[in-house]
């Protein structure tokens, strides 16, 4: 049998909505408007008929969220605390994940970005966001080679490795401290290898460095 060309079918979006399109892939505009890109939807031609069993699967994936949890799997993103207020993007985040990751947020320079100094503002805004719409947070993260804070990568003393190992303590214990409860795993070390399998030279490992292996993770447990 020969298919006609460019043959109308009819697709529906997370909410439920029909969208006319031409091809066997498609994007919600809702989520494209929001940053965010995925194939949605069940594809179908106006001729078929659908089933009780169509029916039922299309009901219980009709968002990304429903169709991990029809698995028993999360569905996780990252985002930022900025655009929260943007009310599809928030509406976004809360009907098609059930996990919330902290784009930048709990990065270590936006974190603590004085020595004596936490700006725990975009952190508890996403925290509190997640909480609220029934979602679990990923704390991320820790120990990172980019996004520190002049303080750390220019000090005005150079450091010791006993000083710049209490300051990481001291980091770990009041970051993890405070989000005790809320999140329920966190990236303590990353990106500590080159692309060639080599640890990183950078401040935490060896310059001066604390010889990080283990360390993190055991503080972090702590807490």
């Amino acid at each position: 049998m020969d298919w006609p060309d460019n043959r109308r079918c009819e697709v529906k979006d997370g909410s439920g909505r029909s969208i006319p399109a031409w091809n066997s892939r498609f994007e919600s505009p809702d989520l494209v408007r929001a940053g965010i890109r995925r194939p949605v939807g069940l594809v179908r031609y106006p001729w078929q008929r659908k089933s009780d069993s169509d029916q039922r699967l299309q009901a219980q994936t009709a968002t990304l969220r429903m169709a991990a949890q029809s698995h028993h799997l999360l569905m996780g993103t990252a985002a930022d605390a900025g655009p929260l207020s943007d009310k599809l993007y928030a509406s976004t985040l809360q009907t098609e994940y059930s996990v919330l990751e902290p784009e930048t947020e709990m990065k270590f320079g936006l974190i603590h970005p004085e020595q004596t100094h936490y700006d725990f503002a975009g952190a508890d805004k996403l925290v509190n966001f997640a909480l609220a719409n029934g979602m679990k947070v990923r704390g991320h993260k820790l120990l990172w080679h980019n996004q520190l804070p002049d303080w750390i990568v220019s000090p005005a003393q150079p450091w010791t490795p006993a000083a710049l190992n209490k300051v990481l303590a001291d980091h770990i214990a009041t970051v993890v401290g405070r989000y005790r409860g809320k999140v329920y795993a966190w990236d303590v070390v990353n990106e500590p290898f080159n692309d060639d399998g080599s640890l990183r030279n950078y401040v935490w490992f060896d310059k001066p460095g604390i010889g990080f292996a283990g360390q993190e993770r055991g503080r972090s447990s702590k807490h």
